[in-house]
C-alpha cells in the first residue's frame, strides 16, 4: 500500500555514552520506513494479541512543536473472528486515527485543547496515538526524558559481537516497580531492533509488551501526509466512516454540521449539531480575497431585505484577515453573524470553492446549496427564505 522511505541516519558510534547522544541519532532517523510485530501478553492469556504495523515518518515540512515528527501508521489485527485494520496519522497540526469503523479527526487550529491535555504536549491526541511510541522520533523524546526523570533507572550496553546497543531499566513510582524496560538498536545505523515492556511487573495486573523491528525501507516514500494522500489510501474510512463526512452534494436533508469560529467581535459562535434555530438561516462560507465577494454579500443582504419571512444570515470567512473582511462586508449590521477563520465548517460541509450559500430551516436542516456567483442569487435566496419558514 505504501512506498517506502530513504533513509539518512548517521551511524550510531561504538561509544554511545549518553542516552542523549543515542537520541540525537534516533531523531536523526528521517525519513524512517519499516515494518513492525506488537505483541500484548496479558498473565490470563496464553497466546498475544498480536498487531502486524506498517511505520512512516518524516520531518515536518515546516517546524512543529506538537510533535516530534509527522508520521503515517497503518496497522493490522487478526483475531479468530477475522482482520481489523486501522490507521494513525499526523501532520501539520492535523490528527486522523481510525479503528473499529470509526473515523476521528482532530484540526489544531479548529481547537487546540485535544493537543495540549492538562497543558501537556505529551498527552495530547498526536502524541498519544496507538504505536506513535514505537518511532525512532518518539523514542528519542522518552531517552531524553528519561535522562532527566530520576523516577528511571538504567544501563547501556553494547555487544559489538552481535552489533547490538541495549538500553535498559526501571521506572519506579513510591517505592514500587512499575515498569521494566528494555530496547535493542542496531550498532552499525542506530535504528530500533525490538523493545520490551513490563508495565505492573509481578502484579495480578501484569502486562507485557514486546516489538520485533523489520528491516527499515531504503527507497522513496511516495507520499506526503496529507487530507487527500489519506483519502486517496482509505477511501473507504474517509467514505463510509467520517463523522464529519458531509459533501454539498449530500447536504441538502441533513442537518448543519456543528460550527464553532470566532467571531469578527473577537467572540466565539458556537452551534451544536442538530440544534435549532431561531429563525430560517443562511450560511455563507466566503472568502475575502476572492473576487466578487462583496458582491455576494450584498446579493444575500438584498435577498434577506427582499424576503416576506424573517431570517438570519451568518457569514462564514475561510480567512483570518480582518482588514480584507471588513473591506468585503462593508458596514456590519446588527442582525448579522461575521465568522473568521471558518475552516473547519468549510471542511465539514465539503466546499473546496468559494462561495457556498447553504439554507437552512429552522430545525437546523439544510434546505438547499448553491455554489458560485449567480445573478439571480437574491431571488434565489429569498424564494427558499419563504419555502424554509
Amino acid at each position: 500500500m505504501l512506498g517506502a522511505l530513504l533513509l539518512a541516519v548517521a551511524p550510531l558510534g561504538l561509544q554511545a555514552e549518553s542516552l542523549g547522544e543515542i537520541a540525537d541519532r534516533l531523531s536523526a532517523a528521517t525519513p524512517y520506513h519499516a515494518t513492525a510485530r506488537y505483541e500484548v501478553l496479558l498473565p490470563q492469556s496464553e497466546e498475544p494479541v498480536a498487531y502486524d504495523i506498517a511505520l512512516n515518518s518524516m520531518t515536518p515540512q515546516q517546524p512543529d512543536t506538537l510533535a516530534p515528527c509527522d508520521y503515517l501508521i497503518d496497522w493490522t489485527l487478526t483475531t479468530p473472528s477475522g482482520r481489523s485494520q486501522g490507521f494513525n496519522a499526523y501532520f501539520a497540526g492535523h490528527h486522523y486515527r481510525f479503528r473499529d469503523k470509526r473515523l476521528q479527526e482532530y484540526h489544531y487550529d479548529d481547537s487546540p485543547a485535544p493537543f495540549s491535555a492538562s497543558g501537556r504536549l505529551d498527552l495530547g491526541v498526536q502524541q498519544q496515538a496507538q504505536f506513535a511510541s514505537l518511532l525512532p522520533a518518539f523514542i528519542a523524546a522518552r531517552f531524553r526524558e528519561m535522562a532527566t526523570d530520576t523516577t528511571y533507572s538504567y544501563t547501556i550496553t553494547e555487544n559489538p559481537a552481535h552489533g547490538t546497543l541495549c538500553v535498559s531499566g526501571t521506572q519506579t513510582f513510591h517505592g514500587c516497580e512499575g515498569l521494566s524496560f528494555s530496547y535493542t538498536f542496531d550498532l552499525s545505523n542506530g535504528l530500533p531492533l525490538s523493545s520490551e515492556m513490563c508495565y505492573n511487573p509481578g502484579q495480578l495486573s501484569e502486562q507485557t509488551v514486546s516489538v520485533t523491528y523489520g528491516a527499515p525501507d531504503v527507497a522513496t516514500m511516495d507520499i506526503t501526509p496529507s487530507e487527500p494522500a489519506l483519502m486517496a489510501l482509505y477511501p473507504e474510512a474517509f467514505g463510509r466512516y467520517r463523522e464529519s463526512g458531509y459533501t454539498l452534494a449530500n447536504l441538502p436533508g441533513r442537518p448543519l454540521p456543528a460550527i464553532s469560529a470566532p467571531k469578527l467581535d473577537g467572540s466565539r459562535y458556537n452551534y451544536s449539531l442538530g440544534a435549532t434555530l431561531l429563525l430560517p438561516t443562511i450560511v455563507a462560507i466566503l472568502d475575502a480575497d476572492v473576487d466578487g465577494c462583496p458582491e455576494t454579500v450584498s446579493q444575500l443582504r438584498q435577498a434577506i431585505d427582499s424576503s416576506p419571512a424573517a431570517a438570519a444570515l451568518v457569514l462564514a470567512f475561510v480567512g483570518n484577515h480582518a482588514e480584507a473582511i471588513a473591506e468585503a462586508i462593508g458596514t456590519a449590521r446588527p442582525d448579522e453573524t461575521i465568522l473568521t477563520g471558518a475552516r473547519g465548517l468549510a471542511r465539514d460541509c465539503g466546499a473546496t470553492t468559494t462561495p457556498v450559500i447553504i439554507v437552512c430551516d429552522r430545525s437546523g436542516t439544510v434546505q438547499n446549496v448553491h455554489t458560485g456567483r449567480n445573478k439571480d442569487l437574491p431571488q434565489i435566496v429569498m424564494q427558499e427564505i419563504t419555502i424554509a419558514k
